[in-house]
């Protein structure tokens, strides 16, 4: 009776990724305070740009 051997494989290790993030990056900043201005001209009217006509 021949024995058979099964070939070892290595198994894929996951990847560790890591990002270079600067230690001064607060988050807080790109959030808009309350109370903050909005300005209207970067809003868009949903209806005007949605290319609908309407009679």
């Amino acid at each position: 009776m021949q024995e058979i051997r099964a070939r070892a494989t290595p198994r894929p290790r996951a990847a560790l990724v890591v990002a270079d993030v600067p230690e001064d990056l607060d988050e807080s900043e790109s959030e808009p305070e309350v109370g903050d201005d909005i300005d209207e001209d970067d809003l868009e009217d949903p209806i005007s740009s949605s290319g609908a006509e309407f009679d």
